[in-house]
């Protein structure tokens, strides 16, 4: 398999992972009703990225500081950079 071809693939499997952003959420949502916290977005509106899910998250986590949370916006972070990474790799193999 060539090297863009590759890179398509990967691509894709990181859109189907985007499908589980709710779930992510959800994680997310339940650990800071453990911890007190009611948050105010809904996870299920988390895969389309319209809402203020994401943010919110993270700035209520640097009060909590709360390891499971981070874990799970690293995992998200990380989503993201290998995203961008993938879409570079393909620009500069002419693989699109």
């Amino acid at each position: 398999m060539p090297k863009s071809e590759a890179l398509i693939v990967f691509f894709f499997v990181l859109c189907a992972v985007q499908f589980l952003f709710p779930v992510l959420a959800s994680k997310i949502k339940s650990r800071f009703s453990e911890l007190g916290y009611e948050m105010k977005a809904e996870p299920m509106w988390s895969l389309l990225n319209v809402t203020h899910f994401w943010s919110e998250a993270r700035e209520n986590n640097r009060q909590y500081k709360d390891p499971a949370i981070s874990k799970l916006l690293f995992l998200r972070t990380l989503w993201w950079v290998l995203v961008g990474v993938t879409i570079l790799g393909l620009a500069m193999s002419d693989g699109w």
